[in-house]
């Protein structure tokens, strides 16, 4: 068999790109207390499992409104509760550098209104299922988790605009080591600090202009990055772990975007 048996001969393209992970915690937990309660209700579990699907695309058009305004930003893959969102090709450590203090206050928004987004229906969820079945306590908050990294992207194209019956969709998909660490890094930061920070990898932290490097210093953390998928295998890196409540960070990244 050839290469071309296996639909690898398709274009693919190779950028150096900005790069945000984003997903919702807890919500493997969550879906699973959800169906517990509704174990002797399904036709009550069914609209519950509704309004979590609709959680979800709540959430990500969200995103996909506030990722539209980020500098050449674009959504990438998504699956389930996960997006991935990216710099355009052509766009690399010049304009990230260009750009870093704004794609930091467009990643804070993210995290605010995605945030909202999820509570919306989560709330909603609940109330439901206090009014069938009684007390929900056990059910998780939902929040967003970022994180922000920086490097090459593969960029894999489909060359038919109908593809064969079985074949893969037409759609752009995104790959690459720099996803996965940044990927890496999001759930292993998550599992050290909570949910009320945005976490940026030590190559975004490179690739940033010296005055908000100055600024960003203070928030280095050391983390143990899990590799996946031999999970007993660990790495140690810097990152840099920014509280959404700092007002003064924020009011400072926020005067470096203005002064671009």
């Amino acid at each position: 068999m050839s290469i071309e048996d296996f639909g690898l001969d398709r274009p693919y393209g190779q950028s150096e790109r900005w790069v945000l992970l984003g997903d919702i915690t807890s919500s493997t937990q969550f879906s699973a207390e959800m169906a517990a309660f509704g174990a002797e209700r399904q036709e009550q579990y069914l609209h519950w499992a509704t309004l979590f699907g609709g959680l979800i695309e709540n959430m990500l058009r969200v995103v996909a409104k506030r990722v539209s305004r980020l500098p050449g930003g674009i959504i990438g893959n998504t699956m389930g509760d996960g997006f991935l969102a990216l710099g355009v090709h052509g766009h690399g450590k010049p304009h990230i550098t260009r750009d870093a203090a704004v794609l930091l206050l467009k990643m804070h928004s993210i995290k605010m209104d995605g945030d909202l987004a999820i509570s919306d229906i989560r709330d909603h969820i609940l109330a439901n299922i206090r009014k069938h079945v009684g007390p929900a306590s056990s059910l998780p908050e939902l929040k967003l988790k970022l994180s922000l990294n920086q490097g090459l992207v593969i960029t894999a194209f489909a060359k038919d605009e109908k593809p064969p019956e079985g074949d893969l969709p037409t759609e752009r998909r995104f790959v690459g080591d720099t996803i996965n660490y940044c990927a890496r890094v999001g759930a292993s930061a998550f599992g050290q600090w909570n949910d009320s920070n945005l976490v940026l990898t030590k190559r975004f932290f490179a690739a940033t202009p010296n005055k908000l490097q100055a600024m960003l210093q203070p928030y280095r953390q050391q983390l143990t990055v899990r590799n996946y998928p031999a999970k007993d295998v660990h790495e140690n890196s810097e990152v840099y772990v920014l509280p959404l409540g700092d007002q003064q960070l924020w009011g400072n990244v926020q005067g470096i975007a203005a002064s671009k």
